[in-house]
Order: structure tokens, then C-alpha cells, then sequence
């Protein structure tokens, strides 16, 4: 994400209220629909961390956090 409207958003996030008007709108939310709410929530939480990237590869996660100055 780039720019303040993504920082915004990230910002507001809330994946269970989300995930609750959703429900409440279409029922039943598709697997790949919930994966794209978690993942948001993750990235909400990973730059909260400064956290700017996660890797997985072979069960081994790399993280890299941003430097502090």
C-alpha cells in the first residue's frame, strides 16, 4: 500500500465488524473472501510493529522490521 489513503484504512481496520457485515449482508462468506480480511488484519498489525516484510519458504518465516531512527 502506498500513499495516505491506504494508512487511513489500515488505520480504521476492524476484520470482526467487517466479517459481521458481511455475513449480515450476503451470508455465508466464501473461504477466500475471509483469507483477504485476515490478511488485512495482519498487515494492520504488522505495521504497527514496524514489520515492512514477511516471508515464508520451506516453513521457515523471515521477518524484517523497518529501522528505527
Amino acid at each position: 500500500m502506498n500513499g495516505s489513503t491506504g494508512n487511513l484504512i489500515l488505520e480504521g481496520f476492524d476484520a470482526e465488524n467487517i466479517y459481521i457485515e458481511l455475513l449480515d449482508r450476503f451470508g455465508p462468506i466464501p473461504d477466500e473472501v475471509i483469507s483477504l480480511i485476515t490478511l488485512a488484519e495482519i498487515r494492520c498489525i504488522c505495521k504497527k510493529l514496524n514489520i515492512i516484510s514477511v516471508k515464508e519458504k520451506n516453513s521457515i518465516v523471515e521477518i524484517e522490521f523497518a529501522k528505527v531512527h
